[in-house]
């Protein structure tokens, strides 16, 4: 093995930070291009040539970041859960006077989150979302159970496996006014954030 001299050690290193520094730029490039074409038009629709079209990447080079189309997604659905969850977590750091407060404040970062993210308006509720992502998603439906079940724990008055049960349901209440109101104004409405908060926090808390 030849020896490296401390000068070559130096040049290795500028050299690597170089690489790492453009590989990153390129990736967010792709996962940024990605996030408009899906905004503007539907998940459906995109392919590795428009997505280096858009973020003007050679094509062979998107190969380098991502395997496939399902790769690219998961990772966007994944970025998108956790910036969700780290909204939601607030819940455990801010005080309130009642469950009901908090169902609340849940139920409010999720529709905040929806309105301030398109992206999430199409991801989260893409038909044709792949296996892969599906089971961040899932994962995601699984923490913010048991935000909701922290937050109601104290007035609860059904055991933990009724109350995520009926979680799933209140979720399906959530999805059908919130598709509604993004297929036809997209974005959530006043209104209908009021009729969220009354028929779940209600469906949850009796």
């Amino acid at each position: 093995m030849a020896t490296l001299t401390g000068n070559d050690l130096k040049k290795k290193t500028r050299s690597s930070g170089y690489k790492t520094k453009r590989g990153d730029q390129r990736r967010d490039a792709l996962l940024n291009a990605t996030k408009e074409i899906i905004t503007l038009g539907d998940i459906s629709e995109i392919s590795f040539v428009t997505i280096a079209k858009k973020a003007e990447i050679p094509l062979p080079s998107v190969y380098h970041y991502f395997k496939n189309l399902d790769d690219l997604i998961m990772m966007i659905v994944e970025e998108l859960g956790k910036e969700l969850l780290e909204d939601l977590k607030l819940v455990k750091n801010t005080n309130f006077h009642s469950s009901e407060e908090r169902i609340h404040f849940l139920l409010d970062e999720n529709i905040k989150f929806l309105n301030e993210h398109p992206i999430a308006q199409k991801v989260f509720y893409a038909p044709s979302l792949p296996d892969s992502a599906k089971a961040i998603d899932k994962k995601l439906m699984l923490e913010m159970s048991e935000l909701f079940f922290w937050s109601v724990r104290s007035e609860l008055k059904r055991g933990k496996e009724e109350f995520f049960e009926r979680f799933l349901v209140a979720v399906q209440i959530f999805d059908a006014i919130a598709k509604h109101e993004i297929s036809n104004k997209n974005r959530i409405s006043v209104s209908a954030t009021e009729d969220i908060r009354k028929i779940v926090t209600s469906y949850l808390l009796n």
